[in-house]
This record gives C-alpha cells, sequence and structure tokens, in this order.
C-alpha cells in the first residue's frame, strides 16, 4: 500500500469515527429530548416521604400495611373469571380464592419530639429514574413551614443537587477554559516593559542608577529624581510595551463576561446540602435529608414540602409539580408543665417611712420661698403633688412630716445654721398652709350623703398632719459624694479635697477656707455647692386598721410564675436560671429540657409518684439507661393514667423501650 492509499484510508477512518460520534450525540440528544417530552407529558417529579426505618432516637412514622379487599360489583357477561381455588376441609368444598399482594400506607404525619430545645424533620427525597438523565442537573429545595399559635412562617431549607456525569463534565471544561483565558493576563509587570534596551539606557546615561540593580537599599520616588533629574517613572513610562498594556488591560475588564460565557452553571459550594454526581444511573435515587430547627413558643407543626426542576447548564428545561407537604405535629415536653402557684412569707410593718428630695432655690443669705426662682414653680408644684397623693392614700394615713433644709458651706457656720433654721421653718410654714386649704377643700366637696334610712353620712375626713422641722446647717456629707462621683473632677483634685476634709473634719469654716486656695474650689462653688441647698421630706406613715407592729403574711411567687411561664414559652435557659432554686417538678421539666437529667431526676425523687411524675422518671431512666427500671415507671403510670399508652409513642425514650420490650403487648395492645 502506498503512502498516498496510506494517507487517505486515514482520513476516511477518522471521516467515519466523527461521523459515528456525531451520530451518538444525535441519538443521546434525542433520546433526552424524548424523555424530557415523557417527564411534561406525565408531570412527573421527585417525591418525598418521612423516613419509615429511621433511628429509633426518632419518633416512629406511621406506616401501615395492610391487606387489599378485592371485590367484584359486577360480572362481565359472556366472559369466563378465572381465579385460583383450594378444598375447604370442613364443608368439602372448592373455594375461590386469590392471594392478593400487600399494600404500603404511608402517611404524611410524622411525630417528632423537641429535645433540648431542638427539633429533627427527618425525610427521604426520592429520585426516580425516570427523571435522571446524563446531560441534566436537578435542583430540589425543601421549603419548611413552623405553625403555632398566632404565626406561620416559611423559609426555603439548603437545596440538594443531582448531577449527571455529562452535565458536571461540560461544567468542569467551562472551567478550565476559563482557566486558559486567565493564562492569558500577564501578573508579571517586568514582562511590560523592554527591559534589555531600559537596562541599557540606564547604563550608558544613568550609571549610578544602574548600579542599583543589584543595591537592595531602598529609594524614594522624590530621591530618585532630586539625585538623577528623572524620575523612575518617567523612565519607565519609556520603555513600557503601552500596546501590550492596553491589551492585557482589555483581557482583566474582559474577565467576568468570560467566566459567564464559559461556565455557564458554575459549581455551587456553599449554602447547598448536597451536590452529588450520578455516573451510571441505573435505578431511584434516594437521600435522606434531616433538618434539626430551633423550638420555638406555642410551636405545634412543621411542615416540609419539595419543588425541584430539571436544568440543562443555564437552561431551565422542566418545573416539577409542588409534592405534598409532610406534616410534623410537635411533642414537647412543656406539655406536663403545671400551673403551680407557689408562696412566700412577707412581714409586712405597720410603720413605713418615704423619703424625697427637693431642690428649692433661696436667694443668697434669704430664707423666704420665692415661687418665681430658677425653677422653685416645678419643683414646688411636684411637692404639692406627692403630698396630696400621701394625703389621699387607700392603704396609708400619715402621721406626720419631718422637714429637713440644708446649706451649702458658703459663709461662717453659725450664720448658716441660722439661716437653715429660718429655711426649714419658711418651709414648714408654707406647706402647712397648703394642706390646711387642700383638707378644707376636700371636706367641702365632700359634704355629705343620706341613706336609706334617712341618717346623714359624713364621709371620712383627711386629718391634720403635723410637719416637724430640722435642719442641717452645712451639709458636708452630700458634698463628700458629689465630690467622690463628680468624673469632671480628676484624681489629683479628690484627693486633695480628701486631705482637706480629713484634716479639718471638726473646724468647718477653717475648711471652707482652705478649700478657696485650692485650683478646684471654683468649679465646686459653681456646680456642687447649689446641689447641697435641698429640702428633704420624710413621710411617717402607718398602714390603716393595723394594730400590731407588723404580721407576717403569704403572698404570691411572682418569679416562680414567671420561671413557668417561660417554661411554657420553651425559653429554656431563662426558666431554668429561675426554677433552678426550687427544685420541684417544674424544675425537672426544665432540667429535662435542657438535658441535665441528673438534677432533673434528684427533683422528681422528692415528689409524689404521680402518673406525670413516673412517666417523666420513665423517659429520665431511659437516658439513663436503667431499662428494667424505666419499663417499670412506664406501666405503673399507663395504669394510672390509660392517655399515657398513647403519649408513649410521641418521646422517643419511651418508643424505644415499646419496641425494645414489646410493652404495648403488655398493656394489651
Amino acid at each position: 500500500m502506498t503512502m498516498k492509499m496510506l494517507k487517505e484510508f486515514e482520513t476516511l477512518c477518522l471521516r467515519a469515527l466523527t461521523a459515528f460520534l456525531c451520530l451518538l450525540i444525535l441519538v443521546q440528544s434525542c433520546a433526552s429530548q424524548k424523555k424530557l417530552q415523557q417527564i411534561r407529558a406525565q408531570k412527573d417529579g421527585v417525591e418525598i416521604s418521612p423516613i419509615s426505618d429511621a433511628d429509633d432516637s426518632l419518633a416512629a412514622s406511621e406506616n401501615i400495611q395492610s391487606e387489599a379487599i378485592s371485590k367484584v360489583d359486577s360480572l362481565p357477561q359472556d366472559k369466563p373469571i378465572i381465579m385460583n381455588a383450594i378444598l375447604d376441609e370442613e364443608t368439602g368444598e372448592m373455594v375461590a380464592t386469590e392471594e392478593l399482594m400487600a399494600s404500603m400506607i404511608v402517611s404524611r404525619r410524622y411525630q417528632v419530639a423537641e429535645r433540648n430545645g431542638k427539633i429533627d424533620l427527618p425525610f427521604e427525597i426520592l429520585v426516580p429514574k425516570r427523571l435522571q438523565d446524563s446531560k441534566w442537573q436537578l435542583r430540589l429545595v425543601p421549603d419548611l413551614t413552623l405553625s403555632g399559635i398566632g404565626y406561620r412562617d416559611t423559609t426555603a431549607l439548603e437545596p440538594v443537587y443531582i448531577t449527571g456525569e455529562e452535565y458536571r463534565n461540560r461544567q468542569l471544561r467551562g472551567y478550565e477554559q476559563y482557566e486558559r483565558f486567565l493564562g492569558r493576563i500577564i501578573t508579571d509587570s517586568s514582562r511590560l516593559v523592554y527591559r534589555f534596551q531600559l537596562e541599557q539606557f540606564l547604563k550608558r546615561n544613568l550609571p549610578e542608577v544602574y548600579k542599583l540593580k543589584t543595591d537592595s537599599t531602598y529609594v524614594t520616588e522624590t530621591d530618585f529624581y532630586s539625585r538623577y533629574d528623572v524620575s523612575a517613572q518617567e523612565a519607565l513610562d519609556h520603555y513600557t510595551k503601552g500596546w501590550l498594556v492596553n491589551s492585557n488591560e482589555r483581557l482583566i475588564a474582559d474577565k467576568d463576561r468570560r467566566f459567564h460565557r464559559y461556565v455557564k452553571s458554575p459549581i455551587v459550594e456553599e449554602g447547598i446540602r448536597l451536590d452529588t454526581v450520578l455516573v451510571n444511573p441505573d435505578g431511584d435515587c434516594i437521600y435522606r435529608y434531616v433538618q434539626t430547627i430551633d423550638t420555638r413558643k406555642d410551636l405545634k407543626y412543621a411542615y416540609i414540602a419539595l419543588e425541584g426542576s430539571i436544568w440543562d447548564q443555564d437552561q431551565e428545561l422542566y418545573i416539577m409539580p409542588r409534592t405534598d407537604s409532610i406534616e410534623y405535629p410537635v411533642s414537647s415536653l412543656s406539655h406536663f408543665v403545671k400551673d403551680i402557684t407557689r408562696y412566700k412569707m412577707k412581714t409586712v410593718w405597720r410603720r413605713q417611712e418615704a423619703n424625697s428630695s427637693y431642690n428649692i432655690s433661696f436667694d443668697i443669705g434669704r430664707d423666704r420661698i420665692d415661687p418665681q426662682l430658677g425653677s422653685n414653680a416645678a419643683e414646688l408644684e411636684r411637692i404639692k403633688a406627692n403630698l396630696r397623693s400621701v394625703l389621699n392614700d387607700d392603704v396609708f394615713d400619715l402621721d406626720s412630716i419631718i422637714v429637713s433644709a440644708s446649706c451649702s458651706p458658703e459663709g461662717r457656720y453659725a450664720y448658716n445654721r441660722k439661716l437653715s433654721q429660718g429655711r426649714t421653718s419658711n418651709v414648714c410654714d408654707y406647706f402647712s398652709a397648703f394642706m390646711k386649704e387642700y383638707v378644707d377643700s376636700v371636706k367641702a366637696e365632700r359634704g355629705f350623703s343620706v341613706d336609706e334610712a334617712g341618717n346623714v353620712v359624713h364621709e371620712q375626713n383627711i386629718a391634720a398632719v403635723p410637719l416637724v422641722a430640722r435642719h442641717t446647717p452645712e451639709n458636708w456629707k452630700l458634698l463628700d459624694r458629689l465630690v467622690e462621683t463628680d468624673p469632671s473632677m480628676d484624681v489629683e483634685a479628690r484627693n486633695s479635697y480628701s486631705r482637706l476634709a480629713s484634716a479639718y473634719a471638726s473646724e468647718p469654716d477653717r475648711r471652707e477656707q482652705m478649700m478657696r486656695r485650692e485650683s478646684w474650689f471654683n468649679y465646686v462653688k459653681d456646680e456642687l455647692y447649689p446641689k447641697l441647698r435641698v429640702v428633704n421630706f420624710n413621710f411617717n406613715l402607718h398602714r390603716k386598721g393595723m394594730v400590731e407592729e407588723f404580721v407576717r403574711t403569704e403572698e404570691v411567687d411572682t418569679l416562680y410564675a414567671r420561671g413557668v411561664q417561660l417554661l411554657r414559652d420553651r425559653d429554656y435557659d431563662a426558666a431554668l436560671e429561675i426554677l433552678s432554686g426550687y427544685d420541684d417538678y417544674n424544675s425537672a421539666i426544665a432540667y429535662m429540657a435542657k438535658d441535665r437529667n441528673r438534677s432533673a431526676l434528684d427533683c422528681l425523687e422528692k415528689e409524689e409518684e404521680t402518673a406525670d411524675v413516673l412517666y417523666l422518671k420513665a423517659i429520665l431512666l431511659s437516658r439513663f439507661a436503667r431499662d428494667e427500671e424505666a419499663c417499670d415507671c412506664y406501666k405503673r403510670a399507663c395504669e394510672m393514667d390509660g392517655s399515657y399508652v398513647f403519649r408513649g409513642n410521641l418521646d422517643p425514650e419511651i418508643t424505644l423501650l415499646i419496641k425494645k420490650f414489646g410493652l404495648n403487648k403488655e398493656l394489651g395492645l
């Protein structure tokens, strides 16, 4: 065979192989199109169902296996009916019989239990073989709906991708093409200049600069220019390959467009539950999905449904019909919470005191109240409002009011003593007049009434209340506290004040005199002295109708009630923080909810063995693998309260015992 004939033979073989491959691709494409048409016509889709053979730690799904029943409504005319027959041993007659296949009815309900503030929602995604194709990607998105009292919220869960082998290969080829494109972008800046010409220029014209080629000493741009009368950038720009820089910049600017051109369907790596590649789909694909959620207040049900679609790279070929929802009734330990009212002892004293401070301003050296001075009008009205409130109190009677006025340390101590006495006396006179006027007005307003017998009934009058005068000439104690807590005074100033206060504690005039020499005095005089000119009201009261000095009484423990409500609301951390100090039945439930089983069992051991207590103990003992004791507690709970026979199927710990030891048979189920 000549060389020419050999080449012609090779060409012929290559053409035949190419034609065969094209034909194969065409056949595969036609097969995919035909499959897609059938899927659309039948409105095919994936299926979801509860995990029928889930782990024993999960509540069992309600799978019911029943025999099918055959019923003939009418006989077809002129056509024989052929059935199997057996001999009835009692009658000796042949009886028609057919062995019917059992059918599986899978409930759409799946009971789940909340544990440690979490709930597991298990389900299976079934992808039939007819939906799988090497060219396709199936994108399946479950959505979760939480339903409780007053809310119904839906959120999308992490999707599941089922990817065909050829689909993935095309994705990878797209990434390879994009990587080849990125390889064309120049990242080494030295390739963008005529390096040899630049070095020769520097060697001939700027030999001092050329020496820097092997010198690691850093030279700033300014220093370079001042030494050689030419900037480094100017030299670099002159020998830069401008056309290559422009070309490289165009490539960089084209990166995003090229990525979307080559990678039509990016490989998702985050926010996805599964992306599995099926190489040879020879059967149905089943994926087990378990979604764990945090519990919520008043959560009753959770629902999961599935939406899906078929994709060929960036083209959506088919949207699957939405599946029916799986319903998850949620059982919670909060079901066992009891409304227990606890009381605590409280000592109620007959006599009470109430203190209030008011800033009434006085002119320097004056003791008369001026309602127009500063903020006196508002402050006086605030005092009057408090007096009216105390005089009309339904629980307490007012015995007396102690009024005490104080002055700032300005001036001599003897003068300030007289001034504070005068101010206190004037305050007492002012508010004595106010209370007398108020009591008279209330008395006139109440008047009298006539009862059914015609007798005149006088309303109880408000008793007059004495005001007792006290005074504090110079309120040094308050000034000490103000200085100690004032953020505007630095440590040195506060220490200086403390030294003077200690040295002249018994000499107020000398102390004030020494303070005037300090740099911080003006600040103290302007900012802190006015706060010392206050009037204190001390209200002495007693409870109406109470004779004894004190009585001990019970009142509802509102803190415990709040802990119980938090437990009902499934805020277990906050509930346990309160209830851990009580060690009772509800405390045990809070401990159980947080998986603190030893503490929970200790609490229940102190309780009377009711059906509720025994059932909870059965759960706890099961967690400790004390199965025999757990079974005994569960059976005793069921004997006391038959409803626990059915409740046992809702709690995974009890369900495990029922399956393991056949407890339902013992209980007659």
